[in-house]
């Protein structure tokens, strides 16, 4: 097992850091795995369970843009922390896979979820690169922080900036004339009876 620093006050935003900005979030990041520590820690209903903390180094978006904060202002790299629970390997109620499928997936280069999580040593998954997805959240201090919500196998596209609803753009929706004899409207009448119009939005025909 790999020696392991415990993170300082400094580290996790406090001290000489506390005024430091959180990198933006709902953002897709590159980042090195640099510590695996075995830990004892209480899980959602305050029962002690053996967890890996693992150390990531974050140090670029994940097209490999420059990290900056919210701020835009540029930073050369980040620390963030995720315990993953290695007892808890499969899928959620929801159907998505768990933290811990997630990592051990993606630091062995794995991108399809429902593949067998190989066997390995956490000592050989320091140094390998993976894709994390960052939220800011609000402490109980009042500070914004960054926290690590998804992991995936390095080369995941970086999330595409999508404008807010107040200024985005109204999406036009155009009408194409179709012909009734073609075989798209041959569809249309099977699925919903030879009386549907061969006109119809673009950007809603079903094939």
């Amino acid at each position: 097992m790999p020696e392991y620093t415990v993170p300082s006050p400094e580290e996790l935003g406090g001290g000489e850091l506390a005024d430091r900005k959180p990198l933006p979030g709902n953002e897709d990041y590159r980042a090195r795995i640099i510590e695996i520590k075995e830990a004892v820690k209480p899980n959602f209903e305050g029962k002690p369970i053996n967890v890996f903390t693992i150390k990531f180094d974050i140090v670029s978006f994940a097209d490999n843009e420059p990290l900056t904060d919210i701020d835009g202002t540029p930073v050369e790299s980040r620390w963030s922390w995720k315990d993953v629970d290695p007892t808890r390997m499969g899928f959620k109620k929801d159907g998505t896979a768990s933290i811990a499928r997630q990592f051990f997936l993606a630091a062995n280069g794995i991108s399809d979820l429902q593949s067998r999580v190989p066997n390995s040593n956490t000592d050989d998954l320091i140094g390998k690169e993976v894709n994390v997805s960052l939220i800011v959240y609000v402490g109980k201090d009042g500070k914004q922080r960054n926290r690590i919500v998804t992991i995936k196998a390095l080369g995941s596209r970086r999330r595409p900036v999508v404008s807010s609803p107040a200024t985005q753009e109204p999406v036009r929706v155009e009408t194409q004339q179709v012909d009734p004899n073609s075989e798209y409207m041959q569809k249309v009448n099977d699925l919903f009876g030879a009386d549907a119009k061969s006109t119809a939005p673009v950007e809603n025909i079903p094939f």
